[in-house]
């Protein structure tokens, strides 16, 4: 799930790129090699950064790509033991909660801060439900619920899949994430040609896991607040007030279902607020976990 190392191909994706958007990468890859876990004869990878302290763990997108949470895991290293792992090619939520939970289980972490971002999140909101006693907090970023009539648009697109090439299928992905970040973002062409190279390692096999781990969500999830009414952990809700993934009624679905959580909401950042606005976004998360810490 990792993108490629330094190489001439890298050289052509990122030429357009600045040296120290570029460099800064390079230097992540060099000291944050990913790790590997073996379990129920899945490979799981996963990156980690610091060494002491309580422990964050970050759940990204439906990429399943860890490492583009690379800048959050540097961010939060200093103060966090951080954890980010990428989604196997596995087909079940249940399977995806009991390999982040493995990976916990064998770093010998017993209580974990939990962001979980896009797709992430509705990991996360599953995961907390399963393990209460290992999540001291939850942050849910730009995510939203289950959907019991997305289950079947979804299983469709399941069906058309296999004929589509899966360059094509990449090619799209990849200028679909693109879109996150304004084109006139310090950041675009920087993230434009990180899309290009992370995405090119996605097969067929990881789009289709994803997929059906959606219609598994939809069509055997339903949450509900009493769930965690006796569990005392502090809850986030990152939202913004533009998202077109997560739309204003979902939003407002969120903040329903967890009417004890802080929110706060950025404006005009779109689906991507941890790229569009970085540093805004760690600084709004590092508040959160210091208050929940103390509590």
């Amino acid at each position: 799930m990792t993108a490629s190392p330094k190489s001439v191909a890298f050289d052509a994706i990122y030429q357009d790129v600045p040296a120290d958007q570029r460099d800064r990468l390079l230097r992540f890859r060099a000291t944050h090699p990913p790790q590997h876990l073996d379990l129920a004869k899945v490979r799981w990878e996963y990156l980690s950064g610091g060494r002491t302290g309580e422990c964050l763990v970050i759940l990204g997108g439906a990429s399943g790509i860890g490492e583009l949470a690379f800048r959050q895991l540097l961010a939060f290293e200093d103060r966090y033991r951080v954890l980010v792992p990428s989604y196997p090619a596995v087909g079940s939520m249940a399977e995806l909660v009991a390999g982040i939970h493995g990976i916990l289980s064998a770093e010998r972490i017993r209580r974990v801060h939990l962001l979980g971002g896009s797709f992430g999140g509705l990991v996360a909101q599953c995961f907390v439900r399963r393990h209460p006693e290992q999540v001291a907090s939850l942050i849910l970023s730009h995510t939203g619920l289950p959907q019991a009539g997305r289950a079947a648009k979804l299983s469709l697109l399941l069906k058309i899949l296999p004929l589509i090439p899966a360059s094509w299928l990449r090619l799209a992905l990849g200028r679909e994430a693109s879109k996150l970040v304004p084109p006139d973002h310090s950041d675009f062409a920087f993230w434009r040609a990180y899309f290009q190279d992370a995405f090119a390692g996605l097969s067929r096999r990881d789009i289709r896991a994803r997929y059906r781990c959606m219609v598994d969500l939809d069509r055997n999830y339903a949450f509900s607040g009493s769930e965690l009414a006796d569990w005392p952990g502090s809850i986030l809700i990152l939202e913004a007030d533009d998202d077109p993934l997560v739309p204003q009624p979902q939003r407002r679905a969120v903040r329903a279902l967890y009417p004890r959580a802080q929110v706060y909401t950025f404006r005009g950042t779109g689906h991507a607020s941890a790229l569009v606005v970085p540093e805004a976004y760690g600084g709004v998360v590092l508040g959160f976990l210091r208050s929940a810490s103390a509590g």
